[in-house]
């Protein structure tokens, strides 16, 4: 394992949404398990959202998750716990948008954005409240070294007169400055709070123009020279537009560059070669989404707490633990540290490639937008939805959606049973001589057993499952307007 000052990206962390799905259900020990893999894979920082999830006094209407199992007392213990583990904790919200400031707007309609949803940058009223909810949590949660700040940008841009005021011949409007001030109000109060404290803000949204050309906001952020502040940029973003409208590598805007992706949907080449491309640009920080309740390309999206050490994310955190020391670490190293890592010595390197293989057919058949009935996959949806499909004798069973997916993901599932069955069975022949073995390639063997059983039964893999899927399938197309008839 490497040691923290050997790590190329000196800041690692996890973007990590508390909400979504059912992650707001998450106890303390629930999170601490989360943090324990953290801690595993030397992430040093957690931007923990908590917008929705924050009981405020001054505006209770943005406690948006009541359910959340997670009290005042509770995240002051996580904020001591992750210290106890070298991990820095940012208190993360949306500014002018998202969840609690969502509800915020609604009750003061007044602030609203003209359009695209959230608040207006530009309205006083909407500054002060988003101030006020940051630093209401700061006094509430005095232990945190910082915050993470989501601008409203995904939104897109607010469209009311003043935002939208041209300010330069490429493209820059008022919207643009208007978050910059707000900004520097904030860190004012904060620093004259806590001197210490640190800033990490999301940079690099497209969403409906919001800073697509935009040069003057950047180069707003260029001359915001602090060692405090951190950026993050997102959208796959590794160059922005600066003077003159020019593309320019994120380290020309700062030397405080961090770099976002979701990489549970990565393959582990994947990631590498968004670390690679993430140090040429210049970043310092690899900063990744740990989202299960929005998404985790996996099975166990659901699951309380989401298992850190099952496929395909065990080898998610291990990709990113090694091309966070050496971005330009070669794939064909990077199979050799992971026969190391999860196999004791002399062990065939056929079971790197089977490791490997396993997690891509999870990630692919989670990932495929049109076969599932939500962003994320709950356990056992497609095997309850074949059955209701496949004794339905007419549409009224289903939605018209409903039945898009079925029919998607039966014709899906079956070609994957088709092309990866075989290959399953010679995998799971090889696992029992592992099995047999002690350390860690017994306990890679469970895991990988487990990701066969688990993709056989969530997949409907097999020809037990054969005739319910035939007639699910034959449903589906009968009772779809554009097949009828």
């Amino acid at each position: 394992m490497l040691n923290n000052d050997d790590y190329v990206f000196k800041v690692r962390g996890n973007y990590t949404l508390a909400c979504w799905g059912e992650v707001f259900k998450y106890s303390v020990d629930d999170w601490k398990t989360v943090i324990d893999g953290m801690a595993e894979d030397q992430k040093n920082t957690i931007y923990f959202w908590l917008s929705g999830l924050f009981r405020s006094e001054k505006y209770p209407e943005s406690f948006f998750y009541p359910q959340t199992r997670l009290k005042d007392a509770d995240v002051r213990e996580l904020i001591y716990y992750c210290h106890g583990k070298g991990i820095k904790f940012y208190l993360g919200y949306g500014v002018f948008a998202w969840f609690g400031m969502d509800k915020v707007a609604e009750a003061h309609p007044d602030t609203l954005a003209k359009e695209n949803g959230g608040m207006c940058p530009s309205n006083e009223l909407a500054r002060k409240i988003n101030l006020e909810y940051g630093m209401e949590m700061l006094d509430r949660y005095p232990g945190v070294d910082g915050f993470f700040l989501e601008m409203r940008d995904e939104y897109g841009p607010c469209l009311c007169d003043t935002c939208q005021k041209p300010l330069d011949e490429h493209g820059s409007k008022q919207y643009g400055q208007s978050e910059l001030t707000w900004l520097k109000e904030f860190t004012t109060e904060l620093w004259k709070r806590k001197p210490e404290a640190e800033i990490s803000v999301t940079v690099g949204y497209r969403e409906k123009g919001s800073h697509t050309n935009d040069p003057m906001y950047y180069e707003g952020i260029r001359a915001m020279d602090e060692p405090r502040t951190y950026w993050m940029a997102v959208r796959d973003n590794y160059e922005l537009p600066g003077a003159g409208g020019k593309q320019y590598p994120l380290s020309h805007f700062s030397k405080q560059m961090l770099h976002w992706i979701q990489y549970y949907s990565c393959s582990p080449k994947q990631i590498g070669e968004w670390a690679a491309r993430a140090h040429k640009a210049g970043a310092i920080g690899a900063c990744p989404a740990f989202e299960p309740g929005f998404n985790s390309y996996s099975y166990y999206s659901y699951d309380v707490p989401f298992p850190v050490n099952v496929l395909p994310y065990r080898m998610t955190r291990f990709a990113f633990q090694q091309f966070c020391g050496n971005p330009e670490l070669s794939y064909d190293r990077f199979k050799e540290l992971a026969a190391s890592e999860f196999f004791d010595p002399g062990v065939d390197p056929r079971y790197v490639e089977d490791l490997l293989y396993l997690s891509e057919v999870i990630q692919a058949a989670c990932g495929s937008r049109k076969t599932r009935l939500s962003r994320a996959w709950k356990s056992g949806w497609f095997r309850e939805c074949a059955a209701v499909a496949a004794k339905a004798t007419d549409g009224k069973s289903l939605s018209e959606d409903e039945w898009h997916v079925v029919e998607a993901a039966v014709t899906e599932f079956r070609k994957m049973d088709h092309d990866h069955s075989a290959r399953l069975a010679e995998i799971e022949t090889r696992l029992m001589l592992l099995e047999s073995k002690g350390g860690r390639s017994r306990a890679t063997a469970e895991i990988m057993r487990k990701a066969i059983i688990d993709t056989r039964w969530e997949l409907m893999f097999g020809p037990e499952h054969e005739e319910l899927l035939a007639r699910a399938l034959k449903n589906a197309k009968c009772n779809l307007p554009e097949t009828k008839g």
